[in-house]
């Protein structure tokens, strides 16, 4: 603000002399232009009338005694004295200047304001050009710094956001392909053989003395209390035990894909109840002296359902992480 002062100061001293010039022209031309007005006139004293002298006529003149009497002269009126006033004093000589001189002088002057104004403004911009570039490129580059940072944020947060859906779709269908699809095959197999072929094949008898709590017959308690399968019925239940090995194996293997704890008691459960068939079908005759305790071992009536449940919750998940955005 010190160094703006100084450089006003500055220039109204340079430009000085040009601004009295114009004040004199100025002056000239206001004088021209007002019509002049005549000097006052000296007062004049008025003139006392004159007084006639002692021998003037004005006293009659006595005449001799016995003359005749001549009439009075008349005396002539007195004379008043004439002034001269002088001239009226002649006005200064101003130079005459015509309408177009006044338009050239107005118009000097006009232009003569106009270059000092520039000159003034054009300093002042030299002066305060390099800080306005420099706090305009500022603002530029700020704002260009703002714009590339909020888009590399939205783009790393797409590409997390997309990662993200890729690692649980890849973890889904690891799940899938894992776990719940096999032991739905294995038990859709096994569910086969053992309610289409091997438990039509039951007496009534051995549906009632081999009857659950629910009264469902169950061939783990037959195995259990020493009842024999004998050919095709010994056949159908060793395969029936051969994939519900097969079923426990995955279980051992796979348990990890489960993440449900109800599921996972469920399928400890039929693990023990997959093994158990198998020792009780070697081994019978070690059995025979089992009671109830192992009633609880018989196989989930709920498993498969809650497996394709989760399942099917599974794929539609898979499913919306694939379609949508």
């Amino acid at each position: 603000m010190d160094k703006l002062a100084m450089t006003i100061a500055a220039t109204r001293f340079r430009y000085l002399p040009l601004a009295l010039v114009g004040s004199w022209v100025l002056s000239a031309v206001s004088l021209a232009q007002t019509p002049g007005t005549p000097p006052a006139c000296p007062a004049i004293a008025p003139s006392a009338p004159s007084v006639p002298s002692a021998n003037s006529a004005s006293t009659p003149t006595a005449q001799p005694t016995g003359a005749p009497q001549q009439a009075p002269v008349p005396t002539p009126p007195p004379q008043t004295s004439q002034v001269t006033l002088p001239a009226p004093a002649t006005p200064p000589s101003t130079p005459s200047l015509t309408k177009t001189d006044l338009d050239h002088l107005q118009s000097s002057l006009a232009k003569l304001e106009a270059s000092v104004e520039e000159l003034k403004g054009s300093r002042i911009l030299r002066d305060w050009t390099p800080i306005g570039a420099a706090v305009l490129t500022a603002i530029v580059a700020l704002v260009s710094l703002l714009r590339t940072t909020q888009t590399n944020v939205r783009l790393a947060q797409g590409l997390l956001i997309e990662k993200s859906r890729e690692e649980e779709r890849k973890a889904i269908r690891e799940q899938i392909n894992g776990f719940y699809a096999p032991f739905l095959q294995l038990r859709s197999s096994s569910s086969m053989l053992y309610k289409q072929a091997f438990l039509p094949r039951r007496t009534d008898e051995e549906r009632r003395l081999y009857a659950d709590t629910t009264g469902q017959f169950r061939t783990l308690v037959a195995l259990i209390k020493g009842h024999k399968f004998k050919g095709t019925d010994e056949v159908l239940l060793q395969q029936i035990v051969e994939i519900g090995q097969k079923t426990a194996t995955l279980i051992y293997d796979k348990v990890g894909l489960v993440t449900d704890p109800v599921l996972q008691k469920a399928l400890a459960r039929a693990t023990s109840h997959f093994r158990l068939m198998q020792l009780a079908l070697v081994n019978s005759e070690k059995f025979t002296e089992s009671g109830k305790e192992f009633d609880d071992f018989t196989f989930p009536a709920d498993l498969d359902d809650m497996v394709q449940k989760t399942l099917d919750q599974l794929n539609a998940r898979l499913k919306a992480l694939t379609t949508s955005p």
